[in-house]
């Protein structure tokens, strides 16, 4: 399966950051496919702060949206959060796929990883 490339982006799926205003999860949740991919978390500057999976994306960003999700850097996201892309892809396979592409190449802040049996962040 090949990965696809960063251009298959949904349609209206891009917010452009906003340096001021606190992110609007109600408002990407209204626009969020219930479909396998990608989302990219962007800070208020426009970086890619975390990159993530999910066999469908608008459940996964309800999750964030009501506080589901109590990893560490979850309530950070509200302070520095500017915007979510959000790339879809035809099966769960090709997310996992693209999201470790991504992670490897951006190399997020919040993207925790193990290296030599030690937790290390991006």
């Amino acid at each position: 399966s090949v990965v696809p490339p960063l251009t298959d982006v949904v349609p209206g799926a891009v917010d452009e950051p906003d340096s001021g205003a606190e992110f609007d999860f109600a408002e990407r949740l209204r626009t969020a496919p219930d479909r396998p991919g990608c989302y990219l978390m962007k800070d208020r500057q426009g970086r890619v702060v975390y990159v993530g999976k999910a066999a469908s994306l608008r459940a996964r960003l309800r999750q964030y949206a009501t506080g589901q999700d109590e990893r560490f850097f979850v309530d950070l996201l509200q302070h520095v959060l500017g915007a979510i892309e959000l790339v879809v892809t035809a099966s769960e396979k090709d997310a996992l796929l693209l999201e470790n592409d991504l992670i490897k190449r951006l190399q997020p802040r919040f993207n925790v990883k193990l290296v030599d049996g030690s937790i290390v962040t991006g």
